[in-house]
């Protein structure tokens, strides 16, 4: 969670992969894809919607940049991304 990696890399995925701000399932739908090559559950996508919702109001400079980027951040250090099967 705190590697120099992820923190080095989450801006820039964040930034390619972004929507439109009012497009949230567009980004949590193409987060998911690109890192964990699958889409994300229904229960998934409504838990990330809301995480970015609490995220943004709860950072009022730059809200919606770092609560990407904090999925982001957490999808990388999710199991299925982490372990090798």
């Amino acid at each position: 969670t705190n590697s120099k990696l992820v923190h080095d890399h989450t801006p820039a995925i964040a930034k390619r992969l972004g929507a439109p701000a009012s497009d949230n399932a567009a980004f949590i739908s193409a987060v998911f894809e690109q890192i964990l090559t699958r889409p994300p559950s229904r229960a998934e996508l409504a838990e990330c919607e809301a995480f970015l919702k609490q995220q943004t109001t709860a950072v009022p400079k730059d809200g919606e940049a770092r609560a990407r980027e904090s999925l982001v951040r957490a999808l990388l250090n999710q199991n299925d991304f982490v372990t090798i099967r």
